[in-house]
């Protein structure tokens, strides 16, 4: 079992033929077919695609910002005409998101506020990019985009960043300030930063409709008590793309039978139990 899986969105039956859909192979197909088409067109895009991303997240607030704000200003247009984009359903494309893209998104932002005031609109002011109404301060930052449990790495991508790690072990480990001992950084932060610094920020691709999903309460190994937070950010993540020929649910999604258990369990008592809770529980109740 890895140790970050991902889960997919099923297969389903449709049309008066009985032909098989699968969604997740769908978006697949599609993030493919716009990096191939975006690269062909240049604009930005760079000379080839080295790292693919099918699978991500990040905490709610980054999620918001990348979903509402980065992707939708950001994402590939298929040639760049309106009736050809994102709005006929078909997932796309959009860069790795640098902590760059928030100032300078954040100015863009800013413009487009003064221009609608000096129109006479309200500037589409958002309480959550600012706070939520009780003296929390909230702004994306930090680790904008993270997983490694749906990707793709090109052959040339894959020789670069092995030798760069060859050369430069040091660059796999971290360590605190207050911390007696070197730790490995986690792999989905090494690989998109190397790829990134080696061969271009144009080179990484995401999926603007992931075809892979964080899998309910997995266990983290270094930071257990965020696992129902991961929950939450999925939910989110699954629900709020407006360009998905459809919105995703746990039920939607390949589950273990445990993980099945877990959700339905939070339907029923609206909070997550670990996977050694339901454990416990299971024991009890033989």
């Amino acid at each position: 079992r890895e140790a970050d899986p991902g889960r997919a969105p099923p297969e389903e039956e449709v049309g008066e033929e009985g032909d098989s859909y699968c969604e997740c192979a769908e978006r697949i197909w599609d993030a493919i077919e716009a990096s191939d088409a975006a690269v062909r067109e240049g604009g930005g895009w760079g000379d080839a695609c080295h790292l693919r991303y099918f699978g991500w997240l990040g905490s709610l607030t980054n999620l918001e910002w990348l979903i509402n704000t980065h992707i939708q200003r950001r994402a590939y247009s298929f040639g760049g005409k309106e009736e050809e984009s994102t709005e006929d359903g078909r997932a796309t494309i959009f860069p790795f998101p640098l902590n760059s893209d928030l100032d300078a998104e954040e100015s863009l932002g800013d413009a487009e506020e003064h221009m609608q005031d000096k129109d006479g609109g309200d500037g589409g002011a958002d309480e959550r990019g600012n706070g939520d109404g009780n003296g929390e301060h909230r702004k994306p930052g930090g680790n904008l985009m993270w997983g490694a449990y749906a990707y793709w790495i090109s052959r040339e991508g894959l020789e670069a960043l092995l030798g760069d790690l060859r050369r430069d072990v040091g660059a796999l480990l971290w360590k605190g300030k207050r911390m007696r001992c070197y730790s490995v950084k986690p792999i989905d932060k090494v690989i998109p930063r190397r790829i990134v610094d080696l061969l271009g920020r144009e080179s990484v691709h995401a999926a603007t409709a992931p075809a892979f999903f964080r899998a309910p309460m997995l266990t983290s190994k270094i930071h257990q008590q965020w696992d129902a937070e991961f929950c939450r950010s999925t939910e989110y993540q699954m629900g709020a793309d407006p360009n998905s020929r459809r919105k995703l649910t746990w039920d939607d999604l390949w589950l273990a039978d445990d993980e099945r258990e877990i959700v339905e369990h939070k339907k029923k008592h609206g909070v997550w139990l670990s996977m050694a809770e339901l454990s416990k529980q299971k024991r009890k109740g033989a």
